[in-house]
């Protein structure tokens, strides 16, 4: 069952749904490029000469790609999907919570790739408290001077 063959089999099953995180994760970042240019991106990063012949032996980095691009197109998904981030279903936070603990778990080193993706998250719900805050107060001091 452990056999250097299974072993990179591994490996390379990464491969094919690494290529459809790394489209679906330029297309969310990039929206105003074509398909076409996606796809260029895409088939670019997953055959950088650093990362390509790894799908091929046994190593984490495939592996470790794969769940921090999940982590981070999950992350994308919920920011773009255009409600508010104080009201994320449960159900995205366990999501969340759930890839962060895999990712770690595969490699240890992700933690930093985790912990850029929360920061990311974090980041965007303080911006739009204070987008929130600003149009409140420019809302109350436009009213006020209707009032005058």
């Amino acid at each position: 069952m452990c056999t250097v063959t299974n072993m990179r089999l591994t490996n390379a099953v990464f491969y094919i749904p690494t290529l459809f995180l790394l489209y679906s994760t330029a297309a969310a970042i990039h929206p105003k490029l074509t398909q076409r240019e996606v796809r260029i991106r895409s088939l670019t990063a997953i055959l950088h000469p650093i990362l390509l012949p790894y799908y091929f032996l046994f190593y984490t980095d495939p592996g470790a790609l794969f769940w921090s691009l999940a982590l981070l197109r999950t992350t994308l998904h919920i920011i773009h999907r255009g409600g508010s981030t104080a009201n994320i279903p449960v159900r995205s936070m366990v999501v969340l919570a759930a890839l962060s603990v895999i990712s770690i778990v595969y490699r240890q080193t992700n933690v930093i790739w985790c912990t850029f993706v929360h920061i990311l998250l974090l980041l965007h719900q303080f911006l739009q408290n204070r987008v929130m805050e600003y149009c409140e107060t420019d809302a109350v001091g436009a009213f006020q001077n209707d009032l005058v």
